[in-house]
């Protein structure tokens, strides 16, 4: 039976910092327990390493104080804290995020019912987002500069990342703009399912090259072109661009 208190930040049903997993519940090394915070504060520190941190979805503004506390205690004053808001929002097999955002994004003023997902969702993903980082930086005062506040695009859906950078004008809040690197075809993402199921190694290294088997969007040329895309949007909002 899963354990309803989630350490992954896509999944996770904890909402406030006493619900999270401590170093008292022993054990934690199975996909359903992670490990504590704690323990990913002080491996920072071990390998003297910036903290790159997903928190989850539910987490209240009370949760965000006392982690921001516990960094200013307990994370080496040199090292800093990129901080992303929970995890693939934009994933639409997930119930939560994605169709948690969703619903959300469909309150925002200014969202229309004929929005798409993506832009419901990313739009949320970008408010809420700017809130945690307004609370993190208040909370941390003089020691705010150590503080990253991470946006996430959706490199196949510009939508999104669009809305998540520019509801609420988020990204002035924001400190950098993430995408990822994956590249291959994904069944999802192709318009002709037969012939992605039809894939030999040899048609799929050529697609992951250069996109002309199924023109899905994943090829090492469009991973390029993305990047270019994506310094150019980063670079608009004064943003840096990290993977």
């Amino acid at each position: 039976m899963r354990n309803d208190r989630l350490p992954r930040a896509e999944e996770s049903l904890i909402e406030t910092w006493d619900q999270r997993v401590t170093v008292d519940e022993q054990p934690f090394t199975h996909h359903e327990r992670g490990v504590p915070i704690e323990y990913m504060f002080a491996f920072s520190n071990l390998i003297n390493a910036n903290m790159y941190v997903n928190v989850p979805m539910k987490s209240a503004d009370s949760y965000h104080q006392n982690m921001a506390t516990y960094v200013n205690n307990h994370l080496n004053k040199h090292l800093k804290v990129y901080l992303e808001y929970g995890n693939e929002i934009f994933n639409p097999v997930t119930p939560l995020p994605n169709g948690y955002a969703i619903q959300q994004g469909e309150t925002l003023s200014g969202i229309n019912s004929g929005d798409s997902d993506f832009v419901k969702a990313g739009s949320y993903a970008g408010y809420r987002s700017a809130q945690i980082f307004d609370i993190w930086r208040t909370q941390l005062g003089t020691d705010a500069s150590r503080f990253v506040g991470v946006i996430v695009g959706f490199n196949p859906i510009q939508a999104f990342t669009l809305a998540a950078l520019d509801y609420g004008n988020a990204f002035e809040k924001a400190d950098a703009l993430a995408i990822n690197g994956y590249i291959g075809p994904s069944r999802p993402y192709v318009s002709d399912k037969n012939a992605f199921d039809s894939l030999t190694v040899e048609t799929l290294l050529t697609e992951i090259a250069d996109g002309s088997i199924l023109d899905s969007g994943s090829s090492i040329l469009d991973l390029n072109q993305i990047y270019v895309d994506h310094v150019s949007i980063a670079s608009a909002r004064n943003l840096d661009l990290i993977a």
